[in-house]
């Protein structure tokens, strides 16, 4: 004994479409709102004008004078200096991403920092004291 059900050709289309739809819905399954939420905290892009840049390389803190690079050597000196002694102005800055190339040129005093020749190196005065900057095995830096 067999049952034979009579269907027209549009209703197999929507039969087929439903159990299509019951079975795409199957797969992706029913969450609710409140299943999706996550814990992560989602901040919008910044604008153009806030966009934040990583750190950029450092070199090492340094002037130069006179073709010669000297490097911070992490001290002041206290010495008594008369502005008619000052060896030069820092005319120039660039960032700590680069060497100073020119004289008169640091990567860390600010322009217009007074130097003066002391010892073996030049002391620069940058934040009420003179601060000592000193020459390096032939003036060259090695990146390793």
């Amino acid at each position: 004994m067999s049952i034979m059900i009579s269907c027209s050709k549009k209703s197999k289309y929507k039969a087929t479409l439903a159990l299509f739809l019951v079975g795409i819905l199957g797969l992706v399954g029913c969450n609710s709102i409140d299943d999706m939420k996550s814990d992560r905290v989602i901040t919008p892009l910044p604008s153009s004008d806030e966009i934040i840049t990583p750190p950029p390389s450092t070199l090492p803190p340094s002037i130069m004078v006179d073709d010669v690079l000297y490097y911070l050597a992490g001290y002041t000196v206290a010495i008594d200096v008369k502005e008619d002694e000052y060896l030069g102005l820092i005319t120039s800055t660039v960032s700590l991403s680069f060497m100073p190339s020119k004289n008169g040129q640091s990567n860390y005093a600010p322009k217009g920092a007074p130097y003066v020749k002391y010892e073996d190196g030049m002391a620069v005065f940058m934040d009420d004291s003179w601060i000592y900057f000193e020459a390096r095995n032939n003036n060259i830096w090695v990146c390793t």
